[in-house]
């Protein structure tokens, strides 16, 4: 059975309205990628708990992973991994004008194939690393995404809540 190979980043943008927009691409080891039938891709996340000033709810209450991208199939050789730059769930509650915090997540694609269950995919890893600055009442978030495997690429985005404190 194929394996992927040579997997990497074709695009990582600000994707705009609170999004961070990162395509990941990836060939397959016969040079076919018809020949990944069968095979699929998703990523793992990780993450430690949030400052508690972060107001953090639900499943980034405290630290965790998840699985996101569904199963996506191999055989198109790319698929889009969005994040918000602003995570649904958050209230941030930074006391006073200038107060800021960071929160890091890890990022490991995976893929699977019938015989091999889930599995890493080799240096297929990223740092995602959010930070918070209250400027006034509003809220200035940006979220960074880099490789620290094979794929060494790096963007930012950033979203911009003018009102978000009272």
């Amino acid at each position: 059975m194929a394996t992927i190979f040579n997997f990497g980043t074709e695009s990582m943008t600000d994707g705009g309205a609170n999004n961070l927009h990162h395509v990941v691409c990836w060939e397959s080891d016969t040079g076919d990628l018809a020949d990944l039938a069968g095979v699929f891709t998703r990523e793992h996340i990780t993450w430690g708990a949030p400052p508690p000033e972060f107001g953090a709810s639900g499943e980034y209450a405290a630290a965790g992973e998840h699985y996101g991208l569904g199963q996506n199939s191999a055989v198109g050789g790319k698929a889009v991994d969005d994040h918000s730059v602003i995570p649904t769930g958050f209230n941030y509650t930074l006391a006073a004008d200038g107060d800021s915090g960071t929160w890091m997540m890890y990022q490991q694609y995976e893929m699977y194939t019938p015989e091999t269950d889930w599995q890493p995919i080799p240096g297929a890893t990223y740092e995602i690393t959010r930070w918070f600055e209250r400027h006034g009442t509003a809220l200035v978030a940006y979220c960074a995404k880099r490789g620290t495997g094979i794929d060494s690429s790096m963007t930012r985005a950033m979203a911009h809540a003018p009102t978000w404190f009272s």
